[in-house]
């Protein structure tokens, strides 16, 4: 496959309408969003302008700038066709992610701060804008530290804090009128040594572009950027990589992500939270049970997104097009389906077993293997709706006496997407005392997981399939 950028000097002022018309055949599941975007009242989520919650459901193509017409409109038909709202990409990518345009390269001179290539970042706007009119955020990386050796680190030293706040003004600049962006910061890594240029990238975006308010950072494994970043004042979303023990990776201390989703969720002040790219398909997870494991468990846990990251969408190598129909991304498509037929906004973690009293597992507050049968649980507080995901099948209990009518209970199969009712004779259950719920044996997949629905809506809509 040959990488690069296609678009003639002559018509990259128009790349968006280009763009457009290029993708016009698209279709999706995605409602009309108005941009921009803002975070929660409560804190807990974002929404657009009409105060409509908007559901982050993600992918990870971080090298998607670096790729031609054809590539990026296959790309995109699909993922907007499968739900997805949110794509995560590098403005500068790594090596290994194909390489710049003659022409087109972000800097005049390489590696200098100070030199943006107009034509390199007019391109990049292009496919941003058109994401944008389909109604998809897209998270903008300004520049890459890296993991252990790779990225831009040692560049993003050598610019300087002055050179990088002038970097931050000029993507402020180039990008104010896109209004479906949030900033990313960092990349892979603790930013700490990195802070001051990182903190002056950002303060250059917010000083030009005032409305691009949602800035959040990528601070490696295990650690959310609330942690490390307590108290930057431009750190409006909390953003977390979270992995699960059964994937060590990095100096081995990825907790669960149940585990740091909860202590998000309780920590103040409030940012919405969304999970990042916690374990890579094809890579060292044994995925994709555990891609559907970790959304889950962080969809219920409190977040307010998650990002899936399959690895050949990151660079995309070779083959990457038979990755689109991969399980993993079907079953977040099947995920964004469930929670957007429901109000996902207002469920609540059950964190104190209430709903869940018995079955729920065992929650491992450690780096040690263990936890992975952990079900997470979530309920609308007016008992209406309950949400709970079983990786693993074991005999449940639930107090169905919280709930305010009789319920219509059904088992979601997370890897297909279909619905069948825990009882074909008995369409209601009575909201009274508890109830024991034993899954139906395998999935489609051939998995254990499952996620039971409770309904007790006065007015029931069809979930989607």
């Amino acid at each position: 496959m040959t990488y690069g950028i296609a678009l003639r000097p002559s018509i990259v002022s128009s790349v968006a309408l280009a763009i457009a018309l290029c993708f016009a055949s698209a279709t999706g599941m995605l409602a009309a969003v108005e941009f921009p975007l803002r975070v929660s009242e409560n804190g807990r989520f974002l929404e657009d302008q009409k105060k409509e919650p908007f559901l982050c459901v993600g992918d990870s193509p971080w090298g998607l700038f670096l790729q031609k017409d054809a590539v990026l409109k296959r790309y995109l038909e699909d993922r907007l066709a499968r739900g997805f709202t949110v794509l995560q990409a590098q403005l500068l990518p790594e090596e290994g992610f194909g390489k710049f345009s003659k022409g087109l390269e972000p800097f005049g001179v390489p590696g200098d701060f100070a030199t943006p290539n107009d034509r390199y970042f007019d391109r990049v706007a292009g496919i941003i804008r058109y994401a944008g009119s389909r109604g998809m955020f897209v998270a903008v990386n300004p520049v890459w530290l890296g993991c252990c050796d790779g990225g831009w680190r040692g560049v993003v030293k050598t610019n300087g804090t002055a050179k990088c706040l002038e970097y931050g003004r000029y993507l402020g600049r180039k990008f104010k009128r896109l209004e479906n962006i949030l900033w990313l910061h960092g990349g892979d890594t603790d930013p700490q040594p990195w802070l001051e240029e990182i903190r002056s990238i950002a303060e250059g975006i917010r000083e030009t572009a005032p409305t691009h308010r949602l800035h959040a950072a990528h601070c490696g494994s295990s650690t959310p950027s609330r942690e490390r970043l307590s108290g930057e004042p431009w750190l409006t979303v909390n953003y977390s990589c979270d992995s699960s023990p059964d994937s060590l990776g990095v100096e081995q201390k990825q907790f669960h992500v149940y585990r740091n989703s909860k202590r998000d969720y309780q920590a103040q002040p409030t940012l919405p939270l969304i999970l990042g790219n916690a374990g890579y398909d094809r890579e060292r997870t044994p995925a994709p049970q555990v891609q559907r494991r970790q959304a889950w468990w962080a969809m219920l846990s409190g977040a307010s997104g998650h990002t899936a990251a399959d690895r050949p969408f990151s660079r995309f190598e070779e083959g990457w097009e038979a990755a689109l129909d991969s399980q993993t991304s079907r079953s977040m498509s099947h995920l964004a389906s469930l929670l957007g037929s429901v109000r996902w906004q207002r469920l609540v973690p059950d964190f104190d077993h209430v709903w869940m009293p018995a079955g729920f597992g065992d929650f491992n507050e450690t780096t040690s293997p263990g936890g992975d049968d952990y079900a997470a649980v979530a309920a609308d507080p007016e008992g209406v709706m309950l949400l709970a995901y079983l990786p693993s099948p074991r005999l449940v209990t639930l107090d169905l006496s919280k709930f305010k009518l009789p319920v219509l209970a059904s088992w979601f199969d997370p890897v297909s997407g279909v619905l069948r009712n825990v009882n074909e004779t008995k369409a209601e259950l009575p909201n009274v005392g508890r109830h024991d719920f034993l899954p139906p044996g395998r999935n489609s997949a051939g998995d254990g997981d499952w996620v039971l629905v409770l309904d007790g809506r006065p007015i029931r809509r069809p979930l989607r399939r």
